[in-house]
């Protein structure tokens, strides 16, 4: 595999294992907030005084059900959790595995160029499509064209600076 590819690989496991754990951490802020609603719930209704004629009586069944649909939330948000957590538990430790194996094959002038360029940009990697820099979209020099199929180190695009590959 080029060297380029195989920073493009690195690249996208390193990505995807981002966007997992970004899921994970989501999904835990939503139990957050849910239980937070519940505990909001439970101290409003041990506020509530003695219900002492039939409009307290009301107020205080409407408030029991917003606690019970809290409840409700807290668990759904609780057993969602458990389910995708069960599912993207492997695929986290495969990502991991995969960034490792890709990594010790990476080149490390790449590898320099790589974390150099992701200081300033989100994406410091650029795919070449139909002579084309897709960071910028811009057509690229015949010259440019040329380093990047002899693939000996890092190009970089003359307009966005990104890593060509």
């Amino acid at each position: 595999m080029l060297p380029a590819k195989r920073l493009l690989a690195w690249h996208q496991a390193k990505e995807a294992l981002r966007a997992a754990r970004e899921e994970q951490k989501r999904l835990e802020e939503a139990i957050a907030a849910a239980e937070r609603r519940v505990a909001e719930k439970e101290e409003q209704l041990r506020r509530l005084p003695v219900p002492a004629n039939p409009d307290e009586e009301i107020a205080r069944m409407l408030l029991e059900q917003e606690w019970w649909l809290a409840k409700k939330e807290r668990d759904d948000a609780a057993a969602s959790y458990a389910d995708r957590n069960g599912e993207q538990e492997p695929t986290i430790q495969q990502l991991q595995f995969d960034i490792m194996q890709l990594e010790a094959g990476l080149d490390p002038e790449f590898l320099r160029a790589y974390l150099r360029l992701s200081e300033t940009k989100a994406l410091p990697i650029a795919e070449v499509r139909n002579k084309c820099c897709m960071g910028c979209c811009l057509p690229l020099s015949l010259r440019k064209l040329d380093e990047w199929r002899r693939g000996k180190g890092p190009v970089f695009c003359d307009e966005c600076d990104r890593i060509l590959v």
